[in-house]
């Protein structure tokens, strides 16, 4: 068995035998400012029954996070998550679950923020600083400068206009929204509407995969996206955005609130011209969910994916060479996800995805369970349902040849992740 099971039960048995108040690390107030450290360590180990002759891989994810938030006076701030991973794997592919987790370089993010001292596909050590922004508060203008978490979705399982290190439908773990290199600008225009403008620093791909040069910026790989948000009646707010990312155009909006004060809507979508390409892309997403008195609650969602492809014959080719696909490969998907906390400790969700394009599916399961005030133990299995990866032989090595649907490609996945803070 993984050591990393072992550790993960072992440390949450501690958690629980010796619970206590969390309390940051350092806590400190004068009359100019203020101080606070505070942080997080997560240890995760998965198995994942891959399609023959691939198998069953074992991986292994560890994380310390140090989590600090400083104010001088009333307008100055600073943010900082400087994470250090150690990430193993059995794959000879060398596929890690750390870089499900936690993203480290990437179209938006400089290297220089980054040192890694092992390349070893089997496993990595890295230290990266995931978030670093300055912010300054000159009402009605807010500012922050630096590496920091965008989000730019109303909906929660499909976000299409979530442009920047977007989470996976079937992610349930988000408390670290991975950063992005970025200026935003806030300005309150009125009581309930806001105007925000992101500056996001694009980089050249090909110095991402130079280990000896660090990534150069380039204006013509930036972003500029602008997002206005104002509030229609007591339980509706509406948005507006668009702009140019590194390689489009576009334009697009989102809705959230409640209707008849019993069902919940979300809808999000834009439309973009992509460089090189004739024709407009959409994208759009809708949701509507319902809380029962029992404490489950019930999401339904619905994605068109236009940047997606028709046929799955395409699927491999697209991946092979690299397409941005908007992550995702089909272009009409379905969602049901269903919570219920069973306890005050206990809770579940599930998350159930169809892509129609194939079909296939793939369900997910979350159980969640609160060791002690300041630590979690969670337990996550993956289903998927469609036909698999299809390989040939060429000269005695293993290649694959097709996926034969998105989904059904996925490998059968059961992780524990224990996580504690301070």
């Amino acid at each position: 068995m993984n050591k990393a099971w072992v550790w993960c039960a072992a440390l949450a048995a501690a958690a629980l035998l010796h619970p206590r108040p969390a309390s940051a690390l350092i806590e400190a107030e004068t009359d100019k400012g203020a101080l606070e450290l505070r942080a997080n360590a997560q240890l995760a180990a998965a198995f994942l029954d891959n399609a023959e002759p691939f198998g069953v891989d074992e991986q292994t994810f560890m994380a310390f996070r140090l989590l600090g938030e400083a104010f001088w006076g009333e307008h100055v701030g600073l943010e900082l998550n400087l994470t250090q991973v150690w990430t193993s794997t059995t794959a000879a592919q060398g596929v890690s679950l750390g870089s499900a987790l936690v993203g480290f370089g990437g179209a938006n993010r400089s290297d220089a923020l980054s040192l890694r001292w092992s390349n070893d596909p089997r496993g990595a050590v890295l230290l990266d600083a995931d978030r670093l922004f300055v912010k300054l508060n000159l009402y009605p203008v807010d500012l922050r400068l630096g590496r920091q978490p965008i989000n730019l979705a109303t909906t929660l399982l499909f976000t299409p206009n979530d442009v920047f290190e977007p989470f996976l439908a079937q992610t349930f773990f988000r408390e670290f929204k991975p950063g992005v290199d970025a200026l935003r600008v806030d300005v309150q225009l009125a009581q309930e509407a806001t105007l925000t403008v992101y500056g996001v620093l694009g980089y050249d791909p090909k110095g991402l995969a130079d280990d000896d040069a660090l990534a150069a910026p380039r204006l013509g790989r930036s972003s500029v996206v602008g997002k206005a948000t104002t509030a229609l009646g007591p339980h509706l707010e509406v948005s507006a955005l668009g702009g140019r990312l590194a390689d489009r155009w576009f334009v697009g909006g989102g809705l959230q609130g409640a209707l008849w004060d019993w069902l919940g809507v979300r809808a999000e979508g834009h439309g973009a011209f992509v460089d090189g390409r004739q024709g407009l892309t959409t994208e759009l997403a809708l949701e509507l969910d319902h809380r029962f008195d029992n404490t489950v609650t019930v999401t339904v969602g619905q994605f068109y994916h236009g940047a997606g492809l028709k046929d799955e014959g395409d699927y491999l080719a697209a991946l092979v060479q690299g397409r941005d696909v908007g992550g995702y490969l089909g272009r009409h998907y379905s969602a049901l996800s269903v919570g219920y906390e069973i306890s005050a400790l206990l809770s579940v969700q599930t998350v159930g995805l169809v892509n129609w394009t194939d079909p296939s599916a793939l369900v997910s399961a979350y159980f969640l369970y609160s060791v002690s005030d300041e630590s979690d133990l969670a337990l996550t299995g993956v289903l998927p349902v469609g036909r698999g990866l299809e390989t040939a032989q060429v000269l005695g090595t293993t290649v694959p040849t097709a996926l034969g649907s998105e989904f059904g490609s996925v490998p059968r996945t059961l992780a524990l992740d224990f996580r504690v803070y301070w």
